[in-house]
């Protein structure tokens, strides 16, 4: 499975011009670490063992807090307990030397973004990786995400982030209380309101800590417009598949197709169909089949990528019969 989502990682190129959080070159090879490069080898080579070597099966973060405000499933650390954990790898903070070149018109002209220092995510075999929980937890092989966001004073945080594994597990769905007064709840896109937000006592900082551990620098993250979560998240990560940029918009750079006609055209579903906004949880997972709640696991969405990736290449590579005769 891993092996058949890595000739749609993005590349360096890419990331940087769509303004994803990118860490320095000099430090990726670092980050990246000798198994992935095992795996791209192997993948060349025609090689596909099932799991990818040198990562065991995931398990779940330990509980590390009682009752959490605004966790719908999943496990987060306290708060205390992921300050005093981010805090040993303060050292891999870096401020992202790329910013999106595209924004949509916000509510609010004033804003001007400030993202502040971001963490990049950590190769499973180092110590930084193991300092993250005391006990033998595994990351993913493939992890899924979705996020929400408002608009602050210093530009868009986190408000939900939901994360699911390559079988279409939900490991973590949780709302998020972001550090400054929200200005636009985006609720026609998010679904929130204030009402919603008023009592969340989840911090960046646990979702955060969550994520470090269960995403590794080897992980391949998948969702879409992947840039817009990252930045939300404060984090940068090397491997993504993002269906944004797999299917090209036909008119080009800065151009995108949405996620919802995605869905339509090569999953034969409909998704965001909700009123009062989409749900992060079924947007993560490609799509709830409306009336259904079916889930698709990250297998059925990488053989529908593949399949439709190349009728996608068919299309544009052969001519019209009006034009070929």
């Amino acid at each position: 499975m891993y092996l058949s989502l890595l000739p749609y990682v993005l590349s360096p190129a890419l990331m940087r011009l769509w303004g994803y959080p990118l860490v320095p070159e000099d430090v990726w090879e670092d980050s990246v670490g000798p198994v992935l490069a095992r795996k791209r080898k192997q993948s060349f080579d025609g090689v596909d063992g099932g799991r990818s070597p040198g990562l065991s099966e995931p398990t779940a973060a330990p509980v590390s807090s009682p009752v959490v405000v605004g966790l719908f499933k999943g496990s987060l650390p306290s708060e205390s307990e992921a300050i005093e954990r981010l805090g040993r790898i303060e050292w891999s903070r870096f401020t992202p030397e790329v910013f999106p070149v595209r924004h949509k018109p916000s509510a609010s002209p004033s804003l001007s973004p400030s993202y502040g220092s971001f963490y990049r995510t950590l190769p499973a075999s180092s110590a930084a990786y193991r300092s993250l929980s005391d006990s033998e937890t595994s990351p993913l092989d493939i992890a899924v995400i979705d996020c929400e966001m408002c608009d602050t004073l210093s530009g868009p945080q986190l408000t939900r982030l939901s994360l699911l594994d390559s079988a279409g597990q939900t490991l973590l769905d949780t709302l998020v209380r972001p550090a400054e007064p929200i200005l636009n709840y985006r609720t026609e896109f998010s679904g929130l309101t204030e009402k919603d937000l008023l009592p969340v006592t989840v911090t960046l900082q646990q979702v955060q800590l969550a994520v470090l551990r269960l995403v590794s620098s080897e992980t391949i993250l998948v969702g879409h417009s992947l840039e817009n979560d990252l930045l939300a998240l404060r984090l940068a990560h090397r491997n993504l598949a993002d269906s944004a940029q797999l299917f090209p918009h036909p008119h080009g750079f800065p151009r995108r197709l949405k996620l919802k006609q995605l869905a339509a055209d090569f999953l034969h579903q409909r998704i965001q169909t909700a009123k009062n906004g989409h749900d992060s949880a079924s947007g993560v997972a490609v799509g709830a089949a409306e009336g259904e709640g079916q889930q698709f696991s990250c297998a059925t969405v990488t053989r529908a990528l593949a399949a439709a990736r190349a009728a996608w290449s068919l299309r544009r590579a052969s001519p019209p019969a009006s034009l070929a005769s």
